[in-house]
Order: structure tokens, then sequence, then C-alpha cells
């Protein structure tokens, strides 16, 4: 079996080392088949991007994370990262940390909650709405959401998450 058809799982909470404590619960498969995708994570308390390159708007940062094994991940920038989403919207993630030991794209669900959205989970798929607006459609795949868009050039108009 070749490694991109291989499927393991791995855990790790991560535990922000700045002025806000916070957790983000990282769950994923190993292999590079989610690499590119964007997982709707529950357990996140921020977006997390490890690629610069996907930063429409980038600010240098420093903090640190620590995940579950002890291992600690410098935070070295925030911004924010363009989606044409399901419906060919046009919106954008704030305050996305950027991560580079963090392999994995994370949207908070906790983080777009506390900015007024809320989300439902049903026949494979988790929705995210703002008011009456739908924002974000996740598909199940082995039990993880993953976002139904894709990042875009920052040249693009937006609407905002939150």
């Amino acid at each position: 079996m070749s490694p991109a058809s291989q499927s393991s799982s791995s855990a790790g909470i991560v535990i922000a080392d700045n002025e806000n404590v916070a957790e983000v619960l990282c769950v994923g498969a190993v292999n590079s088949v989610y690499d590119n995708k964007w997982m709707l994570d529950s357990g996140s308390s921020y977006h997390v991007c490890p690629k610069r390159s996907l930063f429409s708007t980038y600010q240098q940062c420093t903090g640190s994370v620590e995940v579950g094994n002890g291992v600690r991940c410098e935070i070295i920038g925030i911004g924010t990262i363009q989606f044409r989403m399901f419906d060919d919207v046009v919106r954008k993630l704030t305050e996305v940390r950027h991560i580079p030991n963090i392999n994995k794209n994370l949207i908070s669900l906790g983080a777009l909650e506390a900015g007024g959205s809320h989300f439902t989970a049903r026949d494979g798929g988790l929705f995210v709405v703002k008011g009456d607006r739908p924002l974000i459609k996740g598909q199940r795949q082995n039990n993880l959401y993953i976002l139904q868009g894709d990042v875009i050039s920052p040249k693009v108009e937006f609407v905002d998450f939150v």
C-alpha cells in the first residue's frame, strides 16, 4: 500500500503560551491526504495554517504553543486567508495563526461561534451560518469535517466570516 493510501490518525492538544491561554485540538490523518484541506475543528481555539504562502494579509508576531506530547511550536504570524466557498462566494478567515510546525489547516468552530455564528451537523455535512446566511459547509470524510471551498488569490473581493 502506498503512503498516500495508508490511513492512520493522531491527536494532540496545543496550549498557547502567550497572553491568551487556549487549547487547540489537532485531530487528523497523519498522511498527506489532508495537507491541503481545511478541517472544521470543534476543539481548536484558533484558526491555524502552517503555510505562509496562503495568507492574503500577514503580520509577524511572537508566541508559542505546546502540543500534548510537550513539543513547543512557535506562532510566527497572524493574518487573513481568502476562500471561494461551496456557494461560489468569496469569504475571508481572519486571525489565522501561522504555526509552521502544526501540519494541518484548522478552522476553529469555537472561534466562529464566539463571533456570532452557529453550526449544525447532519447527514454527513457540517453547516456554519450567521443569522440566516450560510457561511461554511463541511463534508464528513473519515469522521473529519473538511471545508467545501478552496483558498484563492488575495486579489478578489470578499465577505467576512464573522
